[in-house]
């Protein structure tokens, strides 16, 4: 069950994050279990951080109840299954893409967002006649018709 979720918005367009997505999970060892043309769902397991599997070790070498009890523990918390959903909403000039996913996964969601190139704000634009009064009326600036 995703826990935490990101928000960004992208210059790529929605398929083009999927796709993206794709590549990035399914590279790192996640399953596409689910998949429409804004929303593809990713089942796996992250990583052990290597400071665990330190304290695995140290705990099996000094005592082997406290070095099972402890990856039992590891094994039971951080390596269950979890889902990562990537959903896009086409924008103006890009798409929005939401990321629910659980906390133990943080890292490869925010990894995935710092890859998206940003969405640059648009200048609001103005049509010319409310940008110039008078224009609309065929004056020039030098207010001769």
């Amino acid at each position: 069950m995703p826990d935490l979720i990101a928000n960004v918005r992208t210059a790529y367009s929605d398929t083009e994050v999927i796709a993206g997505a794709r590549d990035f999970f399914t590279a790192d060892n996640w399953r596409e279990t689910r998949r429409s043309h804004r929303t593809v769902t990713f089942r796996g397991r992250p990583h052990i951080p290597w400071y665990l599997m330190l304290l695995i070790a140290v705990a099996l070498l000094a005592y082997v109840v406290p070095g099972v009890v402890l990856y039992l523990i590891c094994t039971r918390h951080i390596c269950r299954f979890t889902s990562i959903v990537v959903t896009t909403t086409p924008v103006d000039g890009g798409a929005e893409v939401v990321i629910q996913h659980a906390r133990i996964a943080a890292g490869m969601a925010s990894e995935f967002i710092a890859r998206l190139p940003p969405l640059e704000a648009q200048p609001l634009t103005q049509h010319p006649a409310e940008a110039r009064p008078g224009l609309e009326l065929g004056f020039t600036e030098s207010g001769r018709a």
